[in-house]
This record gives C-alpha cells, sequence and structure tokens, in this order.
C-alpha cells in the first residue's frame, strides 16, 4: 500500500508519499491445504507467504481470495475477513489466495454431512498451576470425513474459578490452570 508522511517545523510543511511492496514473495502456502466442510458451517483460512530469505509471515489479511465455485463455497474479500469461506452448496471447491504472481489453494468439499461424533484433545489433562496446555476438538462426519472444529465450536467450564479458557488466532484454544481443582 501507501502512506503519506507529513513533518511541520517552524511553520514549514514537508511531506513524502512511500509504497510499501511485498518482495521476495517466493510461495503462498494455504492452511489447511485440504478442508472438509459441514453444508451451513463457516471456516477461516490462513494465507502464509514463503519469502527469499526464509521468513514465513501470516498474509492473510493482504491477499486476494477467490472460489473455484462460489456457489458451493463463499470466500470472503472484505478487510477484516478475507479468507473465511461459507459453505453455501455441496460439491468440490478449489479456493485461491493470490499476490504479486504468487497463489496457493486449498481443496475444499461441502458436505450435508452431519456430526456423528465428537472428541477434545487430550480428553484429560493434568497442567501445573499457572501452565497451560492446548486444547483441539475433531468431529466425524458421515461417511468418515473427519474436521478439526477447535474454532467452530463453543467451549465452556463448569468451574472458572480453577481454570481459564483463552481462543486466540495465533495461540488456538488454551486451558490456563489457574487454581487447584477440578473442572
Amino acid at each position: 500500500g501507501t502512506a503519506t508522511v507529513q513533518a511541520t517545523c517552524a511553520g514549514i510543511q514537508a511531506e513524502a508519499t512511500y509504497t510499501v511492496e511485498v518482495l521476495g514473495l517466493e510461495e503462498i502456502e494455504v492452511v489447511p491445504f485440504n478442508l472438509v466442510l459441514p453444508l451451513g458451517s463457516s471456516y477461516q483460512l490462513k494465507g502464509l507467504g514463503r519469502f527469499q530469505k526464509g521468513g514465513l509471515i501470516d498474509l492473510t489479511h493482504y491477499l486476494t481470495w477467490e472460489s473455484s465455485d462460489p456457489g458451493l463455497l463463499e470466500v470472503s474479500n472484505e478487510e477484516d475477513t478475507k479468507g473465511s469461506l461459507l459453505a453455501v452448496g455441496e460439491g468440490d471447491a478449489i479456493v485461491t489466495a493470490s499476490a504479486d504472481g504468487q497463489f496457493g489453494t486449498c481443496t475444499t468439499t461441502v458436505t450435508s454431512a452431519h456430526v456423528v461424533a465428537l472428541a477434545v484433545d487430550p480428553a484429560i489433562v493434568n497442567i501445573p498451576l499457572g501452565a497451560a496446555r492446548s486444547l483441539n476438538a475433531s468431529a466425524v462426519l458421515e461417511g468418515g470425513y473427519a474436521l478439526d472444529v477447535t474454532g467452530l465450536a463453543t467451549w465452556t467450564l463448569n468451574d472458572e474459578s480453577i481454570a481459564h479458557l483463552t481462543n486466540d488466532d495465533e495461540a488456538g484454544l488454551t486451558l490456563e490452570a489457574i487454581a487447584p481443582g477440578e473442572t
């Protein structure tokens, strides 16, 4: 993008315009690479850029997103929701994220299959006081499809005086022990 900087001193003003470019982008990786979504559900993809000097940066909000079939799978290019999917029809679609001549893809299957099982990993955990542990939820759909639903699930604790749940885009879902006990 472009930014303009102004400086004022003793009543005199100067201005400069700067252009920020993504240089050295070698590859875009869409995470996850393959995805199965139940009809009507949503999911946030990530777009990671790999650069010449070895850096890997989350470019999700800087990429242009496109669905091969918007009638099955809508993908957002809105500023606050870039890379967000909405499954609106059954079938297969490819989502493409692109920038500076590079692109990455995610193959997505939208199914009407219903959730038949749900698992939390780890199912039993002992956490030292003051420590935290990441949690994940996986759904098994009819037909055997597996889906990470950590970000889609509603999480609750039966005793919030013992532990706190935190859901962070970077760290994922974590459980922090704040007092001795079970919850």
